[in-house]
């Protein structure tokens, strides 16, 4: 009697593409369970620092040098630092600076940051931290702090000058997406025109048509990434300021530049991988490595991603979604491979999407308001939980999600026929687990390729795991459901079928 074995489809999680042939080592349903090497597993939850009501993109955490930061949607929120607190076991919310002392931050200005509210809106927010010096910024708004040029440390949020995303790379500030915070006649422009009138030893850049699809990048150690953008620095710099001389320096060395990216259109994203940062906008992809005291750029794809928040991962690989619902990864050697599964993520992109990524599992949260996909090593399954957000701190992987009400584990494999158009019977199916009494199983079947699904319904599986079900078809997908998914696991499902008898259900 032949046998259907479906530990690589448990391995291998959802199908990547929907026309592929039957008989395929693939699922058509993973809720509430992790693909792994060793079968399907359930979602594991993070660990939320303290209960917030949650609206997926928000709230988002940032795990910084010197600062925990945790962004609301603007507007109906604000920014506030989630700091450790040395007398408990947990991360606590403090408004910004309260732990000044205890991470020997220099002198904090009167009245810090904390909790700020911003009316321009915005969607996810980006952070780039050299831990003395940070920025946030969401597509509409900035919030930072930075050695100021004629005090110690200054928290400042501005609505009017803002780039569309930040990153650090290597002590490098890395800005793209500039009109917010140059056009014609800006602070930006005149300081840097006044600078050169002054000395005359630099030679002139016309900056008057830098906009959306510019990167910048600062000097190492990034004192200089904010001079240019606002007024109030260039004063101190333009009337002899003591760091006039650290700029021209820069200036003259190539310590800082810009560079416009292959596509005529808005830079969306920039994030650090390898020895480089790569840009990301609608329409293309582009990579900057670092080359001495400047970068060089190579266009990576003539295509882009979907939104501001659709790009995760680290410096060693990304995994971002393209305006047209498929998947792809970047690995720093900058080899591209696609992944697929438009079919799953095209119904997504009506909504916000964020991919955060959870570095201890080196798994992927795929996620809108209404669905979240775990990218794992061997493949996709389904979040019982919408994760806003995922960060690494003291070991832990901590976020942010909203609670699911669904607490089932649901497996159903992809069409299978066992390459022949005949009638066959399935005797009965096994499920290898832990605990088969917990699950159940259903077959689906149908004679003809074009219907639709007949079922048989769920039947409970026995204590040896033997599934007691029967069903005839030419063609035929086979289940799997706890109503808990928390511990279960599911190592293998083998079907039993037999070619020669038929039968009623």
């Amino acid at each position: 009697m032949p046998e259907v074995d479906f530990k690589d489809a448990l391995k291998n999680g959802l199908r990547n593409d929907e026309y592929q042939d039957r008989n395929i080592s693939f699922l058509t349903d993973a809720y509430n369970a992790r693909p792994t090497r060793n079968g399907a597993s359930p979602f594991i939850g993070l660990t939320q620092p303290f209960t917030y009501s949650t609206a997926h993109p928000f709230p988002q955490l940032f795990v910084g040098k010197r600062q925990n930061l945790v962004c609301y949607e603007s507007g109906s929120g604000g920014i506030e630092d989630l700091s450790y607190n040395y007398s408990q076991t947990d991360l606590v919310l403090q408004p910004l600076g309260a732990y000044a002392s205890e991470r020997a931050f220099t002198a904090e200005p009167a009245g810090p940051l904390g909790p700020v509210t911003l009316s321009a809106g915005g969607g996810p927010w980006h952070f780039a931290d050299h831990g003395e010096s940070w920025m946030l910024t969401n597509g509409q708004a900035v919030v930072m702090r930075v050695p100021a040029i004629t005090s110690a440390v200054t928290y400042f949020a501005d609505e009017t000058k803002f780039p569309l995303t930040c990153c650090s790379l290597n002590g490098r500030m890395i800005l793209g997406g500039l009109a917010g915070l140059v056009s014609g006649n800006t602070a930006f422009k005149n300081a840097y025109g006044n600078l050169v009138t002054t000395t005359g030893s630099i030679a002139s850049t016309d900056l008057a048509d830098i906009d959306d699809s510019y990167v910048y990048w600062s000097s190492p150690g990034s004192d200089d990434f904010l001079w240019f953008f606002f007024e109030w620095m260039m004063t101190d710099i333009r009337t002899g300021g003591r760091k006039q001389d650290l700029l021209q320096e820069a200036l003259s060395k190539n310590l800082f530049g810009f560079q416009q990216v292959p596509w005529q259109d808005a830079v969306w994203v920039t994030k650090p991988l390898g020895n480089g940062f790569v840009a990301y906008g609608e329409h293309g992809i582009a990579y900057f490595r670092q080359v001495g005291k400047t970068f060089e750029m190579r266009e990576i794809a003539t295509f882009g991603i979907a939104d501001r928040g659709c790009v995760g991962g680290n410096d060693r690989e990304h995994v971002f979604v393209t305006p047209k619902g498929q998947l792809y990864r970047l690995k720093a050697d900058l080899s591209l491979e696609f992944l697929d599964y438009e079919e799953i993520l095209d119904d997504m992109l009506s909504q916000q999407i964020t991919i955060s990524y959870n570095e201890q599992r080196r798994e992927y949260y795929i996620a809108n308001a209404s669905v979240c996909y775990i990218l794992t090593e061997t493949g996709l399954g389904q979040s019982s939980h919408l994760v806003t957000s995922c960060q690494s701190h003291r070991g832990v992987e901590m976020g942010f999600f909203e609670t699911a009400t669904d607490t089932e584990m649901r497996l159903l494999s992809d069409t299978f026929d066992l390459g022949t158009r005949k009638v066959k019977t399935i005797r009965h199916f096994h499920i290898t687990t832990d605990n088969p009494t917990d699950f159940s199983g259903i077959i689906h079947y149908r004679t003809d390729s074009g219907g639709a699904f007949s079922n048989t319904g769920y039947v409970q599986a026995f204590a040896d795991g033997r599934i007691p079900l029967r069903a005839s078809g030419t063609e035929f997908q086979v289940g799997v459901k706890c109503d808990v998914a928390s511990g279960k696991r599911v190592e293998n499902i083998v079907v039993q079928v037999d070619s020669k008898r038929r039968v009623s259900v």
